[in-house]
């Protein structure tokens, strides 16, 4: 397999003054202390893309990227030393863990599209964490042009309305509902469906959706719902109500691979 070296990247270390920060996911977080600055906009479209496919929110200090060392257990360099390498919500996906996100599939998809290889994937050690850019400086720049010309096409202009069906937009809301709390999820999978993701916005994801903003009413009555402001909506009540833990510590009737968000005393 070629290294970054001999795909014209220099020799690792890269030197610090090559390295940017990036504001990463609806909080804006960094992949500490940052990447190179020549894959920098990809870093960012792809955790975009993790945020909106998988539904996993980005946490500060659980993303990082830029670090001058080899690779565990061995003596080449790590893709970390040039920068070409970050690592998402790395405590909730550890090194060795065989579980993925949801819609996997889809999220290889898309980190094949910017250029990145995903060790959710690998053959051997798995590694769910990482995200590797395999291509050239000159392919960094060629799908950085593409971005900026061509958004994902799960931004603003996706909208959820009560009586949607098989909407990839109801489905992206529901993903993020499943991370709010396991009071939602009891309502979103209460008709029987196991992860209660069908991209149908009935009652359920209605009662759901009033349920994680804390409303009296189903959310149902109010027309055509702007996906990224409910996301952004769900986002916050979330922050300010939840805490995140292991998904080992799953309750009764949440899937042990979903990463259930615990209610605080307030």
């Amino acid at each position: 397999m070629s290294t970054p070296a001999t795909r014209g990247w220099g020799q690792a270390p890269t030197p610090r003054s090559d390295i940017v920060p990036v504001a990463l996911g609806t909080e804006q977080v960094n992949a500490a202390p940052g990447v190179h600055r020549r894959i920098a906009p990809l870093v960012v479209e792809l955790a975009h893309r993790w945020e909106q496919i998988t539904g996993d929110l980005l946490v500060a200090g659980w993303c990082w990227g830029y670090a001058p060392r080899r690779i565990r257990g061995g003596s080449a360099w790590s893709n970390h030393a040039w920068g070409l390498a970050v690592d998402l919500n790395a405590p909730r996906w550890p090194l060795h863990s065989t579980r993925r996100p949801p819609n996997a599939d889809q999220m290889r998809s898309a980190a094949d599209d910017l250029g990145f290889r995903w060790g959710a994937y690998y053959s051997g050690r798995r590694d769910p964490m990482h995200f590797e850019f395999m291509g050239t400086p000159g392919d960094a720049d060629r799908i950085a042009s593409t971005i900026r010309t061509a958004p994902f096409d799960l931004e603003d202009t996706m909208f959820c309305a009560y009586g949607d069906t098989d909407s990839d937009a109801v489905r992206a809301l529901q993903i993020r509902l499943r991370y709010v709390g396991a009071d939602v999820i009891k309502v979103l999978t209460s008709g029987g469906d196991a992860d209660g993701v069908d991209g149908h916005y009935g009652d359920l994801t209605a009662r759901a959706l009033a349920t994680a903003l804390d409303r009296p009413d189903p959310v149902r009555r109010y027309g055509p719902w702007q996906h990224e402001w409910l996301r952004a909506e769900v986002t916050r009540q979330l922050l300010r109500r939840a805490t995140f833990i292991q998904p080992d510590a799953a309750a009764d009737g949440v899937p042990e691979h979903t990463h259930r968000a615990e209610v605080l005393l307030e």
